[in-house]
């Protein structure tokens, strides 16, 4: 047995063979623990460098490794020996040895936890160590150091790599030995029992049971006390909480008390609260019953004021309706018809009968005749267009601004714009915008006549440019109430009359949505704004729209055509100049023409179905229009 575990005892020696493991500082470890810091932790407070240097823990001198007496050698478990090592099985013959005896090891720690406290070790005396070979002991008589500077070094003194070293070495020896010693002191226990003598484990096993029941005894006087405890606390508890439940219904009593004084004292406010508001209210009633009388009155008044007032308003729609449109278009049409009679009864005559003004306005009219179908979208072809005919305007004007040669050559460039929109406009509409261009530079270029003139034939070609139907004058014939309505006197059927006079209505809307400002005229203009007429202005526009949209004019059958023109060439102008107000009349007629609210007349289907396009383009956000030839072309 103690060879085998002298052979456990080599297999459990560590790779790390410390210096250590053979000299005396293996005993202090295996009693104390394994050294963590410097040599400066193992002297004691109170040593003096004397001390120090006799000490036998110095791992190294000068002269070479100490030598350690061979009484004092220990064995890797601690043990005092001699250089033999102690056989396991010594002292178990002698009943007397203790196991703390054959083991004299303090602390006991696993590999895991190595200790954290470390003893500061005595020097230890004469007898286990002597000084090594080649050096003297230090005297004894010597004066100790100053422990002022004995503590400076140990506060600034640092480990080098032989020091670092020296500790995980140590370290190392530690476990080593602890693994061993654990080994080794299980294989004791487990063997020793088979050494014991009869008597021996009779008692042990007598002190065992005596142990087990002692240990009984004491659990049962723990329950006992455990229980006592739990009485008490219940006990306690018990008191507390009858305690508690008095205190509760004392503070719901008070509470009670005091809610039904606080509720006495509301009752009496509310009754006194009541008789006041009571009193106010009868007091209201009388005053609402009074205002209420004055209302009645009132609205009697205002409803017979309203009765009459409808009544006027019935008049004057009766009297519109004769007239066969409003009154207002109606007397605007007329304006222009008279002033288009002044023109046929006063200039052209004037003309006629002077040969050299009928000389030079003959000569002036061939010049402006072709440029007019030359015209295109160009800025720079507006731009030579509009000089040359404003050129030919100023030699007329040069006799007055109301000089018959001069109003001639304005009609006829009026008859030029207005048959190029009857013979190119309806084909392609687009063409429309150019003319209103030259329009709109010439009369911002110093000739404002032009507008009056362009409109009074405008109006005789076009009634529906107010708009206006005429009704047949008494005694005039039916070809001259034609001609008035703006019909021709070939074999002309009613949808190209339509087409044609909603290609004059082009032109007049392309006038209207043309802003009288520099970027949008081919030429710098040299009058201002206000030069142009207001019926070639924008707003009116809007007043033509109103009176297409009002009784009876959507019960004649080119009104959706004409319509639906103005939509798509002045519309989307419109719209942005008039903003919320343009798409509110937008939404109005989306929802007329789709209920057939609208009252257009049956057979325009198309022309309605191009309106109903329009208005979704828009509501799409496309705009009013398909928009080419809107903007210039450079």
């Amino acid at each position: 047995m103690a060879s085998d575990a002298a052979k456990l005892s080599l297999n459990l020696t560590p790779s790390i063979r410390s210096p250590y493991l053979s000299s005396p500082f293996t005993g202090a470890i295996m009693r104390f623990g394994a050294p963590c810091g410097g040599e400066e932790d193992y002297l004691d407070s109170s040593s003096s460098e004397d001390d120090y240097l006799a000490s036998p823990l110095r791992t190294r001198s000068r002269n070479g490794p100490r030598k350690v007496h061979p009484a004092r050698r220990r064995n890797v478990y601690g043990l005092d020996s001699s250089d033999d090592e102690i056989e396991l099985g010594s002292g178990l013959e002698s009943e007397e040895d203790s196991e703390e005896e054959a083991w004299p090891v303090k602390p006991v720690y696993t590999r895991s936890t190595p200790p954290t406290t470390r003893p500061i070790l005595k020097r230890p005396s004469s007898s286990h160590a002597a000084p090594s070979p080649g050096r003297a002991s230090p005297s004894r008589a010597s004066p100790s150091p100053d422990p002022e500077l004995i503590r400076s070094v140990r506060a600034s003194s640092c480990l080098d790599e032989w020091e670092r070293w020296n500790q995980r070495s140590q370290q190392a020896a530690w476990q080593s030995a602890t693994l061993r010693f654990q080994v080794t002191a299980t294989a004791y226990h487990t063997r020793a029992g088979d050494y014991l003598s009869p008597s021996e484990k009779a008692r042990r096993a007598a002190a065992q049971k005596e142990m087990d029941e002692v240990r009984l005894l004491l659990e049962k006087l723990d329950v006992q006390k455990q229980e006592e405890a739990q009485r008490e606390k219940d006990g306690f508890e018990r008191r507390n909480k009858i305690l508690w439940d008095s205190i509760e219904k004392s503070i719901l009593a008070a509470e009670k008390q005091a809610q039904e004084a606080a509720a006495a004292e509301l009752a009496a406010a509310n009754r006194v609260r009541q008789e006041a508001a009571e009193r106010e209210a009868k007091a209201m009633r009388e005053a609402a019953q009074k205002e209420e009388a004055q209302k009645a009155e009132a609205q009697r008044q205002a409803q017979e004021k309203q009765k009459k007032a409808r009544e006027e308003q019935e008049a004057r729609d009766k009297e519109r309706m004769e007239e066969g449109g409003l009154k207002g278009a109606g007397k605007e049409y007329e304006w222009w018809q008279a002033k288009m009679k002044e023109i046929k009864d006063n200039v052209l005559p004037a003309v006629s009968t002077n040969p050299d003004w009928r000389k030079q306005c003959y000569a002036l009219k061939r010049q402006i005749t072709p440029k007019i179908g030359q015209l295109t979208n160009s800025r720079s072809e507006i731009a030579r267009i509009t000089t040359a005919i404003g050129d030919i305007l100023s030699l007329a004007r040069s006799l007055g601004p109301t000089a018959p040669p001069y109003i001639w050559l304005l009609n006829h460039l009026s008859k030029c714009l207005i048959r190029q929109a009857e013979a190119e406009v309806v084909a392609k509409q687009e063409t429309a915008y150019p003319l209103g261009r030259l329009v709109l530079g010439l009369i911002m270029g110093g000739h404002e006549t032009l507008g009056d003139v362009l409109m009074a034939r405008l109006v005789k070609k076009c009634p529906w440019v107010v708009p206006f139907y005429p009704k047949q004058r008494e005694g005039e014939s039916q070809a001259d109430y034609r001609k008035r309505l703006g019909h021709t006197a070939g074999d002309e059927t009613s949808v190209q009359h339509n087409e044609r006079m909603a290609g004059i209505l082009s032109l007049y809307f392309a006038i209207l949505q043309t802003p009288p400002l520099p970027a949008s005229l081919p030429i710098p203009p040299t009058s201002p704004p206000g030069a142009v007429t207001p019926a070639m202005r924008l707003p009116a526009g809007w007043t033509w729209l109103s009176h297409a949209l009002r009784p009876p004019m959507p019960n004649f059958e080119p009104v959706p055509l004409f319509v639906a023109t103005f939509l798509d060439i002045a519309g989307e102008r419109w719209r942005a100049v008039y903003g919320r107000q343009a798409e509110k009349v937008l939404v109005a007629l989306r929802d007329a023409t789709n209920s057939g609210a609208a009252g257009w007349q049956k057979g325009t289907e198309s022309s309605v179905t191009r309106i109903k396009i329009l208005l979704e383009g828009w509501e799409a956000g496309r705009g009013l229009g398909k928009g080419e030839g809107r903007e210039l072309d450079t």
